[in-house]
Parts: structure tokens; C-alpha cells; sequence
């Protein structure tokens, strides 16, 4: 293993170390091979759990929030590219062998607008969950409430938002232009 990723794994170790020694509560479990590359960021809250499957890679600028005693489940070969991000307020589990292309975003939760205001307000979400062997291309949006079968892929600038998508399936969402 290259020095630059064991680094940027303990790195990781610590700030969890750091972390429960406050009283957070943080669980992570790393397993064989996994990489971290160069400018992660991970944010933590109370009793969250980490799950990084074997083999999982992370790429640069990638961020990973998991928050109030939530669970990220990343399976053995799950490669994020450069730039994903996962904001987890329910569960999120990702199935062996999936990719996410550069920039996908990954959000469970949704903020509510609470006496007229959006700032501070609740957050509502449900789980998502992606089977194993899908392909998330580039800019993708993945929202609260979806499910992803099995050696699906799902088309670059897709948004996938509460659906349940078939195995085996090929799935794009064409947008046209709007104008206000």
C-alpha cells in the first residue's frame, strides 16, 4: 500500500480516536486494502457508524457526512471518484463493486421549511440503498428514498429522487430546459 494512502488512513483513525474521546461515540470499521486519497473530509455526529468495505477506494476532494447515529456502509470494491460527496441523515448502503462517477452527490435527507424558515430547520429522510455492481456516471444525484438494483447503470447528470430502480437496467432522465 502506497505511504500517501496508509497516511491519509490514520488521519482518518485519529480524528475518530479524537473524536470518542469527547464522548461522540463514533464507530468505523476499515477494512483490507481500502484507500483514502488526498483532501477527504469527513464530518462525524453523535453514534455515527462507518462501514468501509475491502478494497474501497475514495478519491480526492470526496466528502462523507454521517450524522446523529446514522450508518454508511461503503462494500468490498465501491470506488468514489473525485469530487462525490455522501450526506447521510437515515442509512446508506452501497453494494459491492459500484463506481460513482466524478461529482455524484449522495443525500438521504431533505431539509423542511419550519415557521417560514429553512435555516436550522428539521430534516426529514429515508434510506438509500444501491445493490451491487452499479455504475453511477458523472453528476449524478442520488436523493432520500431511492433504491438502485443490481448491475444497473445509472446515466451521467441523472437524478434519481425517491424511485425504485430496476436490475439490470439502464436508467437517464432527460430534462428540458426551463426557463423562468
Amino acid at each position: 500500500m502506497n505511504i500517501k494512502y496508509s497516511v491519509n488512513l490514520l488521519k482518518l483513525r485519529i480524528k475518530v480516536l479524537l473524536l470518542n474521546i469527547r464522548g461522540y461515540g463514533v464507530k468505523i470499521n476499515v477494512g483490507k486494502n481500502a484507500l483514502i486519497d488526498d483532501f477527504v473530509k469527513f464530518n462525524f455526529s453523535r453514534g455515527c457508524r462507518v462501514i468501509l468495505g475491502e478494497n474501497v477506494y475514495i478519491g480526492r476532494f470526496c466528502t462523507l457526512g454521517v450524522y446523529d447515529g446514522c450508518v454508511l456502509e461503503l462494500g468490498k470494491g465501491v470506488h468514489l471518484s473525485q469530487g462525490t460527496s455522501m450526506n447521510v441523515y437515515n442509512n446508506t448502503r452501497i453494494g459491492d463493486n459500484s463506481i460513482f462517477g466524478q461529482n455524484s452527490v449522495v443525500i438521504d435527507g431533505e431539509h423542511t421549511n419550519h415557521n417560514n424558515c429553512w435555516k436550522n430547520s428539521p430534516i426529514r429522510s429515508s434510506p438509500i440503498k444501491i445493490h451491487k455492481n452499479v455504475l453511477i456516471g458523472t453528476n449524478c444525484i442520488i436523493l432520500k428514498g431511492s433504491e438502485i438494483g443490481e448491475n444497473t447503470l445509472i446515466g451521467a447528470g441523472t437524478i434519481v429522487s425517491n424511485k425504485k430502480i430496476k436490475p439490470n437496467s439502464v436508467y437517464i432522465n432527460k430534462r428540458k430546459g426551463t426557463y423562468l
